[in-house]
């Protein structure tokens, strides 16, 4: 057992801790077992400290930038947690909170958060710009499904159709938009003037 406010070791090839066979500068093995404290590695800071905000993390760096880290924070003054990411942000400088700061947090109930670091629903997004999210596929066709516990919809985009309802793609039973010409087609996914309808009767 090593006490020391400042202990240095120098490798210069790899440590295994449980393992002979090291295959990183690092490598941990444990016993098989389930999931529990005791399976993994402990990271810890403020020990008699209880404010939020504060915790342990791992840090990042490449030459003389710290590029990226994660922190496993106190989210309250209980026992509430959270996950926080960290990028570096500007072109220079190596200031914690000011060039590198949280980009997405997840809290203690699950929720995402993405340019905030208070989600208030399970993916919630923050931004400045006007686009908030891009969805792309490599095909012809692309979907979003939005589902509850008994309706399923397609928001989609197929070949210059936008379409909303119940099928995927720019089917005629959809709300469909042609993008070329603005025209709505109900019913129709050709449609021939400004809002065309079309029945099957």
């Amino acid at each position: 057992k090593l006490k020391s406010t400042s202990l240095e070791v120098v490798v210069t090839t790899s440590v295994g801790i449980g393992t002979t066979n090291p295959d990183s500068k690092l490598h941990v093995e444990l016993a098989n077992a389930a999931l529990g404290f005791d399976q993994g590695i402990t990271i810890q800071s403020n020990r008699s400290n209880f404010t939020a905000g504060r915790g342990g993390g791992i840090i990042m760096k490449n030459a003389d930038v710290t590029t990226a880290g994660i922190f496993g924070i106190r989210q309250t003054s209980s026992f509430r947690g959270a996950l926080a990411f960290y990028t570096h942000t500007s072109d220079t400088g190596n200031t914690f909170d000011t060039t590198f700061t949280e980009k997405m947090r997840i809290d203690s109930d699950g929720n995402v958060g993405i340019g905030t670091d208070a989600p208030s629903f399970f993916l919630d997004v923050e931004t400045s710009d006007n686009t908030v999210a891009s969805f792309v596929s490599t095909t012809n066709k692309a979907s979003i499904i939005i589902q509850d516990d008994t309706t399923l919809g397609y928001f989609s985009a197929e070949n210059d159709i936008i379409s909303i309802g119940a099928a995927a793609g720019a089917t005629a039973t959809n709300l469909c938009i042609n993008q070329n010409n603005n025209r709505v087609g109900i019913g129709t996914n050709v449609p021939q003037t400004i809002l065309h309808t079309r029945t099957s009767d």
